[in-house]
């Protein structure tokens, strides 16, 4: 990256204490804490590393906040005149997500670039280099990974609750929606399915055919359907991250991020049956384990 120059400004409070280290080459200082992460990055990018941009130099500040609380993970990131929130649920509250975003002169539903998405990509990057490995900091790691693959387009209005699923003004009943699952699941290959946020890790399966379900339908009703997919391949189909790229540390291949690929072979990026399933994907960069 000989076209890029980071400077980082990281702000860390750990309970009473707190350190200060100061790395030369990228100008980080990181104060160090438990509970709570925050700070501020300063860099350029060249337009020229982006295709459908013109050859330019754009100065960005991204700043951002974190904190563990009553077993949620609280990440604040102001990036590009935008403030994004996401609030992930851990242990007793795993089944639930809310990622939103405003903009002073906005009121349409927001989503991330393909600049944003790079500075967040970059943000993960430099977390996970310069902080501990912790509850705290791991949870960190795996939301940022979660941003930066964050499909361009989609909405920055995503609800997950035990009882729902919401993108934008558009909602549908998660229990009904995990329901056809199994249904379509045990049509095809008649044994259950079971329907979890949490991740199932499919690294034996890598090289081999398993079962991908997502949505062929969301109203009046949700309706899922299923089909054979190969695991791996050139496109490394259910590797979580974007495909061979693997945003998350390390080959993290699940049953979650295996049914939006298939979902997006299916139809698109963004489609909005893809968009329902995106919200699975959250905790599997923190939960599942390497393949190699």
């Amino acid at each position: 990256m000989s076209n890029q120059k980071f400077i980082y400004a990281l702000a860390i409070c750990f309970l009473c204490i707190s350190a200060t280290t100061t790395n030369a080459d990228n100008l980080i200082i990181v104060e160090d804490s438990l509970f709570t992460v925050s700070g501020k990055m300063n860099f350029n990018i060249s337009k020229s590393s982006m295709p459908d941009r013109v050859n330019d130099t754009k100065q960005n500040l991204l700043s951002f906040s974190s904190h563990y609380k009553d077993d949620f993970l609280n990440l604040t990131i102001e990036i590009n005149n935008k403030v994004i929130t996401l609030k992930k649920g851990y242990v007793t509250k795993n089944k639930e997500l809310h990622v939103t975003a405003n903009h002073s002169s906005s009121k349409d539903f927001l989503s991330l670039d393909a600049f944003d998405k790079k500075k967040i990509e970059k943000l993960s990057a430099e977390l996970r280099k310069e902080l501990p490995e912790n509850f705290m900091n791991s949870r960190l790691f795996s939301q940022t990974c979660y941003l930066s693959s964050w499909p361009v387009g989609l909405p920055l209005e995503l609800e997950m609750t035990t009882t729902k699923i919401r993108v934008g003004n558009d909602v549908i009943d998660r229990q009904k929606y995990e329901e056809s699952k199994q249904k379509a699941a045990l049509e095809l290959m008649r044994s259950e399915l079971s329907a979890t946020t949490a991740y199932s890790s499919i690294c034996e399966d890598i090289g081999s055919y398993k079962l991908a379900c997502f949505p062929k339908q969301l109203f009046p009703y949700p309706d899922a359907q299923c089909e054979y997919v190969r695991v791996g391949g050139s496109d490394c189909m259910g590797r979580c991250g974007s495909r061979c790229s693997g945003l998350c540390s390390g080959t993290k291949y699940t049953e979650d991020c295996l049914n939006h690929d298939a979902c997006v072979n299916r139809y698109h990026l963004t489609h909005r049956y893809c968009n329902f399933i995106f919200s699975y994907c959250s905790d599997d960069c923190f939960r599942a384990p390497d393949c190699y």
